[in-house]
């Protein structure tokens, strides 16, 4: 199982100090090399990988059906193209039209706030509280509501396996 991941998951991870925690987990993580190379300005994702720590891979764009793609970015449709041929894995989506696109082709998928309550829960990304951070990442720019942080507070464990 890997995590595929879009450019504004990765930036708001790493401006909450989040990815170097995430990098350190045994998770598979993938990017589409079009995210890698021209969405996400960061030095540490930059050296993670070069370093090999992401898996960046050429998406299969041919299995994303074009009647869908208007209103989505190249990210969100190359995050969908490749876990719809690697159905294993799960993308990483806040995008509401990237999302909504994902649930009607069956892909896996969750947004960065359950993604970082099943680390916190699954006690991957040390002793850090699920409120604390999401209020953390609301307060750098993230978009969540408080509607739904208290949705995603109550949720039970993720099953990602």
């Amino acid at each position: 199982m890997g995590l595929v991941f879009d450019a504004s998951s990765l930036i708001i991870l790493d401006s909450v100090g989040l990815l170097g925690k995430i990098c350190a987990t045994d998770l598979q993580l993938i990017v589409p090399k079009v995210v890698s190379v021209r969405e996400v300005n960061s030095e540490y994702f930059s050296k993670k990988v070069l370093d090999g720590r992401f898996q960046v891979l050429e998406p299969p764009t041919d299995l994303f059906p074009f009647d869908l793609r208007p209103g989505l970015g190249d990210g969100e449709i190359a995050v969908i193209a490749l876990v719809l041929k690697e159905p294993q894995h799960w993308a990483v989506l806040d995008d509401f039209r990237g999302r909504n696109v994902a649930r009607l082709l069956n892909v896996r998928f969750l947004g960065t706030a359950r993604l970082v309550k099943y680390l916190i829960d699954k006690g991957m990304l040390g002793n850090v509280s699920v409120p604390g951070i999401l209020y953390e990442m609301k307060n750098a720019g993230f978009h969540i509501d408080e509607e739904t942080i208290l949705r995603v507070m109550k949720e039970p464990i993720l099953d990602l396996g």
